[in-house]
């Protein structure tokens, strides 16, 4: 019998190295003749659509484990907006369906770039821009004038380059394992007393 979600997509190469855990993860996956590190974690197929899945995976808190967490305002804030699931658009390469387990991975260099990209890109262009325009006018005023711009145009150079690189394969997530839902699990029989 053929399995429709198999361990390994031979359409794109993949092979999975570890064993899936629950939580979000660093795995080592073979794609095409290249192994990469990729960030995975679980989800749950909410939606099919033609050649792609809408998945469903929970945004984590560390806030449940910590112990601070009863005089911490970040906790209350967790717990006044509550945990809200993230649906990610993929390509159904393991022709998973509805309410199939599946893991998510997204390659980690790509990912460390372009958190690069978002976060540092605009707050360096702000300090260049603030500390050449302080450096010349020694102004104040347009010093924050500046660094304004500055934040403003590394923004601007964040967007052109999100969209340029929208369709590029690398920065997407993709499936590495799926499980089905109708696969049940056997709870483990108990040992006999002795």
């Amino acid at each position: 019998m053929n399995n429709p979600c198999p361990e390994a997509d031979t359409t794109t190469g993949l092979h999975k190295t570890k064993a899936p855990l629950q939580q979000q993860r660093l795995d080592v996956v073979t794609i095409g003749a290249r192994e990469r590190r990729v960030i995975s974690v679980s989800a749950r197929v909410r939606k099919v659509g033609e050649h792609v899945v809408w998945a469903e995976t929970d945004s984590q808190s560390a806030c449940a484990h910590c112990s601070g967490r009863l005089g911490c305002g970040v906790s209350g804030l967790t717990q006044l907006f509550g945990r809200r699931a993230k649906h990610i658009r993929i390509p159904n390469s393991m022709n998973a369906s509805l309410g199939d387990e599946i893991t998510l991975g997204i390659d980690e260099t790509a990912l460390l770039k372009q958190t690069f990209m978002l976060y540092l890109l605009p707050l360096l262009s702000m300090l260049i821009c603030a500390g050449v325009t302080g450096g010349i006018f020694n102004n104040q005023e347009l010093t924050v004038l500046a660094a304004g711009c500055g934040l403003f145009a590394g923004l601007a150079i964040v967007r052109y380059f999100a969209l340029r690189n929208a369709k590029d394969s690398v920065l997407k997530p993709f499936m590495l394992t799926c499980k089905r839902a109708d696969e049940k699990v056997l709870p483990k029989k108990p040992d006999k007393e002795r």
